[in-house]
């Protein structure tokens, strides 16, 4: 007797990159796997069961792979110094339960002034924030340093 040997349909869909950096969300990937791509010699089902499995895997690693990664915050800080303000503008991609946002602020040499950390929170849905600070010194770097969802 001789043995039947089934093939896989083929499946077509999206998959997401998942190995972004924290505070990054990854792009969609669209993939799509030709029918074959896995056999049984038990039964349609099985070879079906066996193909989707090699769909899934292989579709995550090529979004992996192939996608790209988009912050979830963007920032942007000026000094003013006829008022020795710092602004700090903070946009979100998307907001659903708000954020922390916590920054590292040097100032420029000759000052003598202790790095700070400021933070600024964005409610809820609020997908633009301004928030100025009264600072002691001119402005040399800022460092997001932790995002938390609240």
């Amino acid at each position: 007797t001789g043995v039947c040997t089934y093939s896989s349909i083929a499946y077509s869909g999206s998959f997401f990159r998942q190995n972004c950096p924290e505070g990054q969300y990854g792009s969609g990937v669209a993939y799509s796997q030709a029918a074959g791509a896995a056999t049984s010699t038990v039964s349609q089902a099985a070879a079906d069961e066996a193909g989707l499995a090699k769909f899934n895997a292989d579709g995550i690693a090529n979004a992996n792979l192939y996608g790209t990664c988009t912050p979830l915050i963007t920032y942007q800080y000026a000094w003013n110094p006829s008022i020795k303000t710092f602004l700090i503008v903070a946009k979100a991609v998307s907001n659903s339960t708000g954020y922390t946002l916590r920054f590292n602020i040097t100032f420029a040499d000759g000052y003598n002034v202790v790095p700070q950390v400021v933070e600024l929170n964005m409610g809820p849905g609020q997908l633009s924030k301004s928030t100025p600070y009264n600072l002691p010194a001119p402005v040399q770097s800022v460092q997001l340093i932790t995002i938390w969802k609240n």
